[in-house]
């Protein structure tokens, strides 16, 4: 529908197929013609617009050679009204025969010049079926099966159905030897794959019944838009949300958020003290690592480990002062946020941080867990060593290291990762990782078996293994040295 700048008289807008002979073989169906036909439409259409233009030849050549119709002079306005300056026919509405079929009306307006100085508005009416998309919400499945959770690998593994995986290798034997693999065997192979592990994920995690849907609900609900996705529907959640707060209290809202703006600078600047805190956290580390090389080359180093000593407790002090004046912020801020008349921010935390520092005391320095960390794998690796202490040199500890990893394990059969705190079991010899194991003995209890060799397991079989400690240890200095 448009100004198409074409003259077309009341010549005709499609080819009209004579029947012969020939149009009969080749089943040409004049489809223009039969839908006007149908339509109880004219098939010559009317124009008070008698002349032509070059134009109107191309429109009508278009027309024929696309089989489109002109709507104008054939539905309502069977006139032909002019379109323009009331003195031609140059604005049309054309459209497929399939499209013909829905519109109801045409016709041709006063001239408005809000719309065009020259041109008459075109009307047309268009009946059309509005289809609601209903979606079909199934009722869900009522018993379902907890989450998976790591720690019940081995009681997983445990109520696995022996007899029936047995049964499962002897069907897939037979399918093989048989040559009867098809769609219907290997579908029934899977099938009692899926049912085997459902049924012991059902034994280990349990399960629990969904709640049945209200069959007083609607069960049918309007589809939403494609692009109205779950981040869209979040988003409006939000919004109603904080809309109505702000409807309530708006008084309120402003002042938390005027003062969440003053403390977002307090709050960028604590993110940098945890920054901090963990550069000490290494530096302990790593004061630890020198204490043991220094004692693993040379045990004599006294006067080294005195100085590491004091670098451990200056650090020791580094992050309790650090927690102090991140715990004096955290409280001033609180403070602040709670009263409504102003506050000397920077008094208040200098009278927090001196009522902290007034309840230190130094000798409790000495009992932080890196402290006596340090303290303790000293003393150790001081003392005479067993099976799995190490040689002198950094290249005899290379060497010893590389030689020793193919006979001991260290990791935890149960578990399956490295160990950190290595027990032993007196009977069988093996080792495990002492928080794994303990886990599994207490889940497990009387059936609590060796990962290994599967003999009966209790916690008083295990005992803590001081060697296997410090050979991993130094395994774990000596890889990390090897990254470095």
């Amino acid at each position: 529908m448009g100004d198409f700048n074409s003259r077309t008289s009341r010549d005709p807008d499609f080819i009209d197929l004579e029947y012969d002979e020939f149009s009969g073989m080749l089943d040409i169906e004049n489809t223009c013609i039969n839908t006007l036909h149908n339509l109880c439409l004219p098939i010559q259409r009317k124009s008070m617009d008698v002349k032509k233009n070059n134009f109107g030849n191309y429109l009508l050549d278009f027309c024929k050679y696309n089989n489109m119709l002109i709507v104008n002079g054939r539905i309502g306005d069977n006139s032909g009204h002019f379109t323009c300056k009331n003195a031609s026919v140059v604005d049309y509405n054309i459209c497929s025969p399939c499209f013909l079929k829905l519109i109801e009306n045409f016709s041709v307006l006063e001239t408005n010049t809000l719309f065009s100085d020259i041109h008459n508005p075109l009307s047309l009416t268009v009946k059309a079926e509005v289809v609601e998309n209903k979606v079909v919400v199934d009722e869900p499945s009522h018993e379902k099966i907890k989450d998976w959770e790591s720690t019940k690998t081995a009681d997983f593994i445990d109520n696995i159905d022996g007899e029936k995986v047995n049964e499962i290798l002897t069907q897939l034997v037979n399918m093989v030897d048989n040559a009867t693999i098809n769609e219907t065997t290997i579908n029934t192979a899977v099938e009692s794959i899926s049912n085997l592990l459902t049924d012991a994920a059902k034994s280990t995690f349990g399960t629990y019944t969904q709640q049945k849907l209200n069959p007083n609900l609607q069960k049918y609900k309007k589809a939403s838009k494609p692009w109205f996705d779950d981040d869209c529907k979040e988003a409006r959640k939000t919004y109603k949300s904080s809309k109505r707060k702000l409807r309530r209290n708006r008084s309120q809202l402003q002042e938390a958020e005027t003062k969440s703006t003053h403390f977002g600078v307090v709050d960028q600047a604590m993110k940098s003290m945890k920054t901090v805190e963990e550069y000490i956290k290494v530096g302990m580390e790593t004061t630890l690592d020198v204490g043991m090389d220094f004692v693993e080359h040379d045990k004599d180093n006294e006067k080294q480990i005195d100085e590491l000593r004091s670098v451990m407790k200056e650090y020791v002090r580094m992050e309790r002062d650090l927690q102090q004046f991140m715990e004096a912020v955290e409280c001033v801020k609180s403070t602040a946020t709670k009263k409504n008349e102003p506050l000397d921010l920077e008094k208040e935390l200098d009278n927090k941080l001196l009522e902290l520092k007034q309840a230190n005391n130094d000798a409790e320095l000495t009992q932080h867990e890196k402290y006596v960390d340090l303290i303790d794998k000293v003393n150790e690796m001081q003392q005479p060593e067993g099976s799995y202490a190490g040689p002198a040199t950094s290249t005899q500890i290379d060497e010893d290291i590389a030689m020793t990893q193919p006979e001991i394990n260290t990791r935890c059969p149960y578990t399956g990762k490295d160990m950190i705190n290595p027990v032993k079991n007196s009977y069988c010899g093996h080792h495990y990782d002492k928080e794994g194991i303990s886990h599994y003995i207490k889940t497990k209890g009387r059936k609590a078996k060796c990962p290994v060799v599967r003999m009966r397991i209790e916690l008083s079989d295990l005992i803590e293994d001081k060697d296997m400690k410090k050979f991993i240890d130094r395994k774990n200095r000596h890889n990390k040295k090897a990254k470095n």
